[in-house]
């Protein structure tokens, strides 16, 4: 395209602006939009999980695909967290629990304060009996008799 035809063609897209002055809108609204584009495409190549599911460190992230099946082996859910029953315990009592290890799913539960076995930094927190006490060390706690 010739300069006087370029000129042309700016004049009817924005009367009264420079070439300069449409040119940098013009390229912003390009590079934008790109910026955008490409913060979208990252966004829908992860996928949201569900940490820790039913436990007081559940939280929901999103993964690449390729981590799904990992989080899946150790617990973790796709899609959202569940809601999480924790405002209906008693004065107390800490809700724990949630989570599977191996073939076992602990439930989340209620559990007197001071019969938690795990933290937040095991896979699953579990609650001892009246009769029993943690023992081990993460994440190698179990309950056993007193």
């Amino acid at each position: 395209m010739d300069k006087s035809r370029f000129d042309q063609l700016t004049r009817s897209m924005a009367p009264g602006m420079s070439r300069r002055h449409l040119l940098a809108g013009l390229t912003g609204a390009l590079v934008g939009g790109v910026a955008l584009t490409s913060g979208a495409d990252a966004k829908k190549d992860k996928v949201l999980i569900c940490h820790k599911p039913g436990t007081p460190a559940q939280k929901e992230k999103r993964v690449p695909q390729s981590a799904v099946k990992g989080h899946k082996q150790h617990g973790d859910i796709e899609g959202h967290c569940p809601k999480s029953p924790c405002g209906k315990c008693a004065k107390g009592e800490t809700c724990i629990g949630g989570g599977t290890i191996g073939a076992t799913t602990f439930p989340v539960t209620c559990c007197p304060t001071g019969k938690t076995c795990g933290g937040p930094e095991a896979d699953v927190m579990i609650c001892c009996s009246a009769t029993q006490t943690c023992t081990g060390t993460i994440p190698n706690q179990s309950c056993v008799a007193a």
